[in-house]
Protein backbone atom coordinates (compact mmCIF):
# COMPACT_ATOMS: atom_id res chain seq x y z
CA UNK A 1 0.00 0.00 0.00
CA UNK A 2 1.46 3.53 -1.09
CA UNK A 3 0.00 5.99 1.03
CA UNK A 4 0.36 9.94 1.19
CA UNK A 5 0.12 11.86 4.48
CA UNK A 6 -0.96 15.44 3.73
CA UNK A 7 0.31 17.46 6.73
CA UNK A 8 -0.21 21.85 7.11
CA UNK A 9 0.70 23.28 10.14
CA UNK A 10 3.98 23.63 12.57
CA UNK A 11 5.94 20.90 13.80
CA UNK A 12 2.87 19.69 16.15
CA UNK A 13 1.32 18.91 13.11
CA UNK A 14 3.70 16.35 11.65
CA UNK A 15 5.07 15.18 14.36
CA UNK A 16 2.42 12.53 15.49
CA UNK A 17 2.11 11.23 11.53
CA UNK A 18 5.74 10.79 11.53
CA UNK A 19 5.05 7.94 14.19
CA UNK A 20 1.86 6.27 11.94
CA UNK A 21 4.45 6.35 8.91
CA UNK A 22 7.32 4.56 10.53
CA UNK A 23 4.78 1.83 11.82
CA UNK A 24 3.28 1.78 8.19
CA UNK A 25 6.58 1.23 6.85
CA UNK A 26 7.31 -1.42 10.08
CA UNK A 27 4.47 -3.53 8.09
CA UNK A 28 6.09 -3.12 4.71
CA UNK A 29 3.65 -0.25 3.37
CA UNK A 30 5.30 2.70 1.58
CA UNK A 31 4.75 6.19 3.26
CA UNK A 32 5.12 9.78 1.78
CA UNK A 33 4.60 12.61 4.16
CA UNK A 34 3.71 15.59 1.96
CA UNK A 35 4.38 18.75 4.19
CA UNK A 36 6.60 22.23 4.52
CA UNK A 37 10.43 22.14 3.31
CA UNK A 38 10.90 23.47 6.98
CA UNK A 39 10.30 19.96 8.14
CA UNK A 40 11.98 17.77 5.51
CA UNK A 41 15.07 16.76 7.68
CA UNK A 42 12.84 16.19 10.74
CA UNK A 43 10.92 13.55 8.33
CA UNK A 44 13.75 11.80 7.21
CA UNK A 45 15.97 11.26 9.75
CA UNK A 46 13.02 9.02 11.39
CA UNK A 47 13.35 7.42 7.90
CA UNK A 48 9.82 8.27 6.06
CA UNK A 49 9.94 9.43 2.40
CA UNK A 50 9.10 13.59 2.13
CA UNK A 51 7.09 15.58 -0.52
CA UNK A 52 7.39 19.22 -0.67
CA UNK A 53 3.96 21.50 0.12
CA UNK A 54 4.43 24.95 -0.11
CA UNK A 55 3.86 27.68 3.00
CA UNK A 56 5.24 27.87 6.42
CA UNK A 57 2.40 28.55 8.92
CA UNK A 58 5.18 29.64 11.48
CA UNK A 59 6.36 32.43 9.35
CA UNK A 60 2.42 32.44 8.63
CA UNK A 61 1.57 33.47 12.39
CA UNK A 62 4.46 35.89 12.74
CA UNK A 63 2.60 38.08 10.14
CA UNK A 64 0.08 40.59 9.87
CA UNK A 65 -2.56 38.41 10.44
CA UNK A 66 -0.81 36.10 12.67
CA UNK A 67 -0.31 38.88 15.23
CA UNK A 68 -3.90 39.74 15.20
CA UNK A 69 -5.03 36.03 15.48
CA UNK A 70 -3.06 35.51 18.91
CA UNK A 71 -3.88 38.93 20.29
CA UNK A 72 -7.84 37.89 19.70
CA UNK A 73 -7.84 34.41 19.96
CA UNK A 74 -11.03 33.65 21.18
CA UNK A 75 -12.98 35.42 18.27
CA UNK A 76 -15.07 33.79 15.38
CA UNK A 77 -16.28 35.17 12.79
CA UNK A 78 -13.00 37.35 12.46
CA UNK A 79 -10.72 35.04 13.28
CA UNK A 80 -12.03 32.70 10.58
CA UNK A 81 -11.32 35.63 8.02
CA UNK A 82 -7.74 36.01 9.73
CA UNK A 83 -6.87 32.15 9.49
CA UNK A 84 -7.56 32.53 5.82
CA UNK A 85 -5.04 34.88 5.37
CA UNK A 86 -2.67 33.02 7.01
CA UNK A 87 -2.77 30.31 5.05
CA UNK A 88 -3.72 31.64 1.89
CA UNK A 89 -0.34 33.00 0.57
CA UNK A 90 0.88 29.83 -1.02
CA UNK A 91 -2.45 27.78 -1.14
CA UNK A 92 -2.75 27.44 -4.54
CA UNK A 93 0.52 26.13 -4.67
CA UNK A 94 0.05 23.54 -1.89
CA UNK A 95 -2.76 22.05 -3.28
CA UNK A 96 -0.77 21.58 -6.30
CA UNK A 97 1.65 19.91 -4.50
CA UNK A 98 -0.13 17.56 -2.45
CA UNK A 99 -2.03 16.55 -6.15
CA UNK A 100 1.69 16.09 -7.84
CA UNK A 101 2.18 14.10 -4.65
CA UNK A 102 -0.26 11.75 -4.62
CA UNK A 103 -0.18 10.66 -8.12
CA UNK A 104 1.64 7.05 -7.46
CA UNK A 105 -0.63 7.01 -3.81
CA UNK A 106 -3.44 4.23 -3.20
CA UNK A 107 -4.87 6.14 -0.25
CA UNK A 108 -4.53 10.12 1.06
CA UNK A 109 -4.36 10.55 5.29
CA UNK A 110 -5.66 13.84 5.85
CA UNK A 111 -4.28 16.04 9.02
CA UNK A 112 -6.76 18.48 10.67
CA UNK A 113 -5.59 21.90 8.92
CA UNK A 114 -4.30 19.24 5.55
CA UNK A 115 -7.50 17.58 4.96
CA UNK A 116 -8.61 19.95 2.61
CA UNK A 117 -5.65 20.18 0.42
CA UNK A 118 -5.55 16.23 0.79
CA UNK A 119 -9.88 16.14 -0.13
CA UNK A 120 -8.93 17.92 -3.47
CA UNK A 121 -6.14 15.75 -4.38
CA UNK A 122 -7.57 12.69 -3.83
CA UNK A 123 -10.87 13.85 -5.73
CA UNK A 124 -8.48 14.87 -8.70
CA UNK A 125 -6.61 11.46 -7.98
CA UNK A 126 -9.54 9.23 -7.12
CA UNK A 127 -8.23 8.27 -4.22
CA UNK A 128 -10.23 7.16 -0.82
CA UNK A 129 -9.30 9.95 2.07
CA UNK A 130 -8.74 9.09 5.46
CA UNK A 131 -8.69 11.77 8.05
CA UNK A 132 -6.27 11.29 10.67
CA UNK A 133 -6.88 13.68 13.26
CA UNK A 134 -5.17 14.90 16.62
CA UNK A 135 -8.36 15.94 18.17
CA UNK A 136 -12.13 15.06 18.64
CA UNK A 137 -13.70 16.09 14.74
CA UNK A 138 -16.45 18.22 14.65
CA UNK A 139 -19.58 15.38 14.19
CA UNK A 140 -22.70 16.45 15.58
CA UNK A 141 -24.08 14.13 18.86
CA UNK A 142 -26.48 14.85 20.97
CA UNK A 143 -24.43 14.34 23.96
CA UNK A 144 -23.05 17.92 24.53
CA UNK A 145 -23.51 21.48 22.46
CA UNK A 146 -20.99 22.58 20.07
CA UNK A 147 -19.12 25.09 20.81
CA UNK A 148 -18.77 28.11 21.93
CA UNK A 149 -21.70 27.13 24.59
CA UNK A 150 -19.80 25.80 27.25
CA UNK A 151 -20.09 21.67 27.33
CA UNK A 152 -21.33 21.63 30.85
CA UNK A 153 -24.37 23.39 29.03
CA UNK A 154 -26.52 20.59 27.96
CA UNK A 155 -29.49 21.62 25.54
CA UNK A 156 -31.01 18.18 25.38
CA UNK A 157 -30.04 15.37 22.78
CA UNK A 158 -32.18 16.96 19.98
CA UNK A 159 -30.98 20.45 20.89
CA UNK A 160 -27.00 19.40 20.80
CA UNK A 161 -27.06 17.50 17.96
CA UNK A 162 -28.69 20.84 16.13
CA UNK A 163 -26.03 22.98 17.30
CA UNK A 164 -23.71 21.28 15.84
CA UNK A 165 -24.66 21.00 12.21
CA UNK A 166 -25.96 24.67 12.14
CA UNK A 167 -22.33 25.19 13.41
CA UNK A 168 -20.98 22.98 10.93
CA UNK A 169 -22.93 24.14 8.42
CA UNK A 170 -21.72 28.35 9.63
CA UNK A 171 -18.21 27.68 9.68
CA UNK A 172 -18.81 26.03 6.39
CA UNK A 173 -20.84 29.05 4.72
CA UNK A 174 -17.64 30.90 6.23
CA UNK A 175 -14.93 28.72 4.30
CA UNK A 176 -16.65 27.84 1.24
CA UNK A 177 -15.82 30.65 -0.91
CA UNK A 178 -12.10 30.20 0.22
CA UNK A 179 -11.75 26.56 0.13
CA UNK A 180 -13.80 26.91 -3.70
CA UNK A 181 -10.51 29.42 -4.67
CA UNK A 182 -7.79 28.14 -3.10
CA UNK A 183 -8.97 24.43 -3.23
CA UNK A 184 -11.07 24.07 -6.48
CA UNK A 185 -9.65 26.22 -8.61
CA UNK A 186 -6.09 25.49 -8.85
CA UNK A 187 -6.88 21.43 -9.88
CA UNK A 188 -9.79 22.51 -11.99
CA UNK A 189 -12.39 21.16 -10.05
CA UNK A 190 -16.20 22.45 -9.88
CA UNK A 191 -17.06 24.37 -6.69
CA UNK A 192 -18.40 22.72 -3.57
CA UNK A 193 -22.13 22.77 -3.48
CA UNK A 194 -23.42 25.75 -1.47
CA UNK A 195 -24.88 23.26 1.55
CA UNK A 196 -22.74 20.20 1.43
CA UNK A 197 -19.48 20.58 3.05
CA UNK A 198 -17.02 17.98 1.73
CA UNK A 199 -17.22 16.15 5.19
CA UNK A 200 -20.63 15.35 4.78
CA UNK A 201 -19.28 14.03 1.81
CA UNK A 202 -17.08 11.74 3.27
CA UNK A 203 -19.30 11.06 6.22
CA UNK A 204 -22.06 9.43 3.91
CA UNK A 205 -19.00 7.33 2.27
CA UNK A 206 -18.17 6.18 5.71
CA UNK A 207 -14.83 7.17 5.60
CA UNK A 208 -12.93 6.61 8.83
CA UNK A 209 -11.63 8.90 10.84
CA UNK A 210 -9.04 8.15 13.41
CA UNK A 211 -8.36 10.04 16.25
CA UNK A 212 -4.74 10.16 17.87
CA UNK A 213 -6.09 10.72 21.48
CA UNK A 214 -6.81 9.11 24.32
CA UNK A 215 -10.30 7.98 25.70
CA UNK A 216 -9.54 8.75 29.11
CA UNK A 217 -8.79 12.34 28.16
CA UNK A 218 -11.61 12.85 25.99
CA UNK A 219 -13.89 9.75 26.07
CA UNK A 220 -15.50 8.77 22.71
CA UNK A 221 -19.36 9.83 22.16
CA UNK A 222 -21.67 7.40 22.45
CA UNK A 223 -23.98 8.26 19.43
CA UNK A 224 -20.95 9.00 17.23
CA UNK A 225 -21.03 6.40 14.18
CA UNK A 226 -18.86 3.67 14.24
CA UNK A 227 -16.55 4.61 11.29
CA UNK A 228 -14.49 6.93 14.26
CA UNK A 229 -12.26 5.83 15.96
CA UNK A 230 -10.29 6.69 19.10
CA UNK A 231 -7.28 4.98 19.32
CA UNK A 232 -5.32 6.23 21.55
CA UNK A 233 -2.25 8.57 21.16
CA UNK A 234 0.33 8.28 18.45
CA UNK A 235 4.12 8.97 19.93
CA UNK A 236 7.35 8.06 18.05
CA UNK A 237 8.86 5.95 20.15
CA UNK A 238 12.63 7.46 21.80
CA UNK A 239 15.20 5.13 20.10
CA UNK A 240 16.84 2.71 22.57
CA UNK A 241 20.58 4.92 21.89
CA UNK A 242 18.80 8.50 22.11
CA UNK A 243 21.63 10.47 23.23
CA UNK A 244 20.34 14.09 24.81
CA UNK A 245 22.73 16.95 24.91
CA UNK A 246 25.24 15.87 28.00
CA UNK A 247 24.61 19.50 29.26
CA UNK A 248 20.78 19.21 29.33
CA UNK A 249 20.87 15.20 30.77
CA UNK A 250 23.59 16.40 33.44
CA UNK A 251 20.88 19.49 34.41
CA UNK A 252 17.68 16.98 34.64
CA UNK A 253 19.73 14.67 36.75
CA UNK A 254 21.63 17.01 38.69
CA UNK A 255 19.12 17.62 41.93
CA UNK A 256 15.26 17.58 42.29
CA UNK A 257 13.54 17.25 38.79
CA UNK A 258 13.16 20.72 36.81
CA UNK A 259 10.11 21.95 35.61
CA UNK A 260 9.47 22.53 31.91
CA UNK A 261 8.40 25.76 30.45
CA UNK A 262 7.67 26.24 26.93
CA UNK A 263 5.12 26.85 24.41
CA UNK A 264 6.38 25.22 21.13
CA UNK A 265 5.91 27.57 17.67
CA UNK A 266 3.80 29.92 19.16
CA UNK A 267 5.06 33.68 18.91
CA UNK A 268 4.04 36.69 20.46
CA UNK A 269 5.98 37.04 23.47
CA UNK A 270 9.85 38.51 23.96
CA UNK A 271 12.38 35.91 24.62
CA UNK A 272 14.52 38.43 26.71
CA UNK A 273 11.67 38.84 28.95
CA UNK A 274 10.33 35.83 28.99
CA UNK A 275 13.77 34.44 31.01
CA UNK A 276 13.37 37.21 33.06
CA UNK A 277 10.34 36.54 33.95
CA UNK A 278 11.37 32.85 34.38
CA UNK A 279 14.53 33.17 36.30
CA UNK A 280 12.13 35.60 38.53
CA UNK A 281 9.72 32.84 38.85
CA UNK A 282 12.28 30.13 39.53
CA UNK A 283 13.92 32.14 42.56
CA UNK A 284 9.80 32.56 44.01
CA UNK A 285 9.09 29.15 43.86
CA UNK A 286 12.69 27.47 44.43
CA UNK A 287 11.67 25.05 41.81
CA UNK A 288 14.11 24.37 38.70
CA UNK A 289 13.24 25.25 35.30
CA UNK A 290 13.85 24.41 31.89
CA UNK A 291 12.64 26.83 29.17
CA UNK A 292 11.95 26.18 25.62
CA UNK A 293 13.84 29.03 24.10
CA UNK A 294 14.23 28.15 19.92
CA UNK A 295 16.63 30.03 17.25
CA UNK A 296 15.79 30.41 14.41
CA UNK A 297 15.04 26.33 13.43
CA UNK A 298 14.25 25.35 16.88
CA UNK A 299 18.00 23.91 17.62
CA UNK A 300 18.96 26.12 19.92
CA UNK A 301 21.99 24.44 21.80
CA UNK A 302 21.09 23.75 26.11
CA UNK A 303 22.13 27.21 27.99
CA UNK A 304 22.86 27.53 31.73
CA UNK A 305 21.28 30.83 32.83
CA UNK A 306 21.42 29.93 36.31
CA UNK A 307 22.09 26.88 39.02
CA UNK A 308 18.20 26.23 38.70
CA UNK A 309 17.26 27.82 35.18
CA UNK A 310 18.43 26.58 31.37
CA UNK A 311 17.04 27.21 27.99
CA UNK A 312 16.94 24.53 25.73
CA UNK A 313 15.57 24.12 22.07
CA UNK A 314 13.96 21.26 20.04
CA UNK A 315 14.08 17.98 22.41
CA UNK A 316 12.26 14.44 22.19
CA UNK A 317 9.33 15.37 25.10
CA UNK A 318 9.10 11.37 25.16
CA UNK A 319 12.29 11.13 26.15
CA UNK A 320 12.55 15.03 28.64
CA UNK A 321 8.86 14.55 29.92
CA UNK A 322 8.83 11.22 32.26
CA UNK A 323 12.41 13.13 33.66
CA UNK A 324 10.89 16.68 34.84
CA UNK A 325 8.74 17.33 37.51
CA UNK A 326 5.96 19.11 35.59
CA UNK A 327 5.03 20.92 31.93
CA UNK A 328 4.35 24.46 31.55
CA UNK A 329 3.10 24.74 27.98
CA UNK A 330 0.75 26.16 25.63
CA UNK A 331 -1.89 23.39 24.85
CA UNK A 332 -0.84 21.88 21.57
CA UNK A 333 -2.31 18.88 21.33
CA UNK A 334 1.23 16.86 20.63
CA UNK A 335 2.18 18.74 23.78
CA UNK A 336 -0.42 17.66 26.48
CA UNK A 337 -0.54 14.48 24.88
CA UNK A 338 2.66 13.85 25.74
CA UNK A 339 2.62 15.67 29.38
CA UNK A 340 -0.41 13.47 29.48
CA UNK A 341 1.29 10.32 28.98
CA UNK A 342 4.66 10.91 31.17
CA UNK A 343 1.76 11.60 34.09
CA UNK A 344 3.20 15.50 34.83
CA UNK A 345 1.01 17.65 35.80
CA UNK A 346 0.43 20.71 33.36
CA UNK A 347 -0.43 24.22 33.47
CA UNK A 348 -1.70 24.94 29.84
CA UNK A 349 -1.47 28.60 28.57
CA UNK A 350 -3.21 28.59 25.60
CA UNK A 351 -2.74 31.10 22.83
CA UNK A 352 -5.59 30.23 20.17
CA UNK A 353 -7.33 27.82 18.50
CA UNK A 354 -8.33 24.06 20.15
CA UNK A 355 -5.50 24.92 22.99
CA UNK A 356 -8.49 26.13 24.95
CA UNK A 357 -10.01 22.95 24.01
CA UNK A 358 -7.07 20.80 25.80
CA UNK A 359 -6.36 23.60 28.35
CA UNK A 360 -10.15 23.02 29.62
CA UNK A 361 -9.73 19.35 29.31
CA UNK A 362 -6.56 19.10 31.63
CA UNK A 363 -8.73 21.30 34.18
CA UNK A 364 -11.53 18.84 34.45
CA UNK A 365 -9.58 16.08 34.72
CA UNK A 366 -7.67 17.43 37.84
CA UNK A 367 -4.36 17.13 36.25
CA UNK A 368 -3.81 20.98 36.23
CA UNK A 369 -4.72 24.23 37.77
CA UNK A 370 -7.00 26.39 35.55
CA UNK A 371 -5.90 28.26 32.11
CA UNK A 372 -3.32 30.87 32.11
CA UNK A 373 -4.14 33.33 29.24
CA UNK A 374 -1.01 34.63 28.12
CA UNK A 375 -1.50 38.12 28.89
CA UNK A 376 -1.98 37.26 32.59
CA UNK A 377 1.97 35.41 32.22
CA UNK A 378 4.25 37.11 34.96
CA UNK A 379 6.81 36.21 37.45
CA UNK A 380 4.08 36.29 40.06
CA UNK A 381 1.75 33.84 38.06
CA UNK A 382 4.33 31.39 36.65
CA UNK A 383 5.70 31.06 39.93
CA UNK A 384 2.31 30.18 41.35
CA UNK A 385 1.82 27.46 38.79
CA UNK A 386 4.96 25.94 39.11
CA UNK A 387 4.42 25.74 43.15
CA UNK A 388 0.91 24.51 42.69
CA UNK A 389 2.25 21.93 40.16
CA UNK A 390 4.74 20.69 42.65
CA UNK A 391 2.99 20.62 46.08
CA UNK A 392 -0.47 19.64 45.12
CA UNK A 393 -0.37 15.88 46.14
CA UNK A 394 -3.92 15.32 44.77
CA UNK A 395 -2.84 16.79 41.01
CA UNK A 396 0.31 14.91 41.27
CA UNK A 397 -1.55 10.89 41.91
CA UNK A 398 -4.26 11.95 39.24
CA UNK A 399 -1.49 12.55 36.48
CA UNK A 400 0.18 9.83 37.38
CA UNK A 401 -2.99 7.27 37.39
CA UNK A 402 -4.15 8.88 33.71
CA UNK A 403 -0.22 8.57 32.58
CA UNK A 404 -0.43 4.71 33.49
CA UNK A 405 -3.64 4.58 31.44
CA UNK A 406 -2.40 6.38 28.59
CA UNK A 407 0.72 4.14 28.25
CA UNK A 408 -1.32 0.83 28.39
CA UNK A 409 -2.69 1.89 25.14
CA UNK A 410 -1.16 1.27 21.51
CA UNK A 411 -2.60 4.51 19.83
CA UNK A 412 0.06 3.69 16.72
CA UNK A 413 -1.36 -0.11 15.78
CA UNK A 414 -4.63 0.53 16.46
CA UNK A 415 -4.81 3.28 13.70
CA UNK A 416 -3.05 1.69 11.47
CA UNK A 417 -5.21 -1.42 11.37
CA UNK A 418 -8.36 0.31 11.14
CA UNK A 419 -7.08 2.11 7.85
CA UNK A 420 -5.16 -0.89 6.46
CA UNK A 421 -8.48 -3.09 7.02
CA UNK A 422 -10.60 0.24 5.01
CA UNK A 423 -8.18 0.18 2.16
CA UNK A 424 -8.52 -3.28 1.47
CA UNK A 425 -12.04 -3.52 1.78
CA UNK A 426 -11.81 0.01 -0.50
CA UNK A 427 -9.42 -1.92 -2.94
CA UNK A 428 -11.84 -5.17 -3.13
CA UNK A 429 -15.01 -3.53 -3.72
CA UNK A 430 -13.65 -1.65 -6.57
CA UNK A 431 -11.83 -4.86 -8.10
CA UNK A 432 -15.48 -6.51 -7.58
CA UNK A 433 -17.25 -3.58 -9.38
CA UNK A 434 -15.00 -2.87 -12.37
CA UNK A 435 -15.99 -6.35 -13.96
CA UNK A 436 -19.48 -5.49 -13.62
CA UNK A 437 -19.28 -2.29 -15.25
CA UNK A 438 -17.05 -4.06 -18.42
CA UNK A 439 -20.03 -6.86 -18.54
CA UNK A 440 -22.88 -4.22 -18.48
CA UNK A 441 -20.95 -2.31 -21.20
CA UNK A 442 -20.41 -5.59 -23.46
CA UNK A 443 -24.15 -6.05 -22.76
CA UNK A 444 -22.99 -9.56 -21.17
CA UNK A 445 -24.15 -11.55 -17.92
CA UNK A 446 -21.64 -10.47 -15.38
Amino acid sequence: MRILMACVGTRGDVQPYIALGRAFIGRGHRVVIATHREFEDFVTDHGVQFAPIAGDSRAGLRGEAGGELLRNPRGTLRNVRLWQRVLSEQADQAVRDCYDAARDADVIMGSPLGVLVGYNAAEACGLPLVRAYYGPPFVPTGEVPAGPIPAQVSLGPRLNRLSWVLARQFAWQLARPWANRHGRKPLGLSPFPVLCDPFSSLDRQRSPVVCGYSEAVVPRRTDWPEYIHVTGYWFVPVPIDSCPPSALDDFVHAESPPVYIGFGSMPGYDTDALITCTSDAVRTSGCRALLFVPDGDGNGEPKVVSDDLMTIGDVSFEWLFPRVAAVVQHGGAGTVGAALAAGKPTQVIPFLADQHFWAARVTALGVGPKPLLPDRLNSATLANAMTTLTTDDDMRRKAAALGARIRAEDGVGTAVSVIEEYVQNKSAAFAARVPRQRARALDMPA
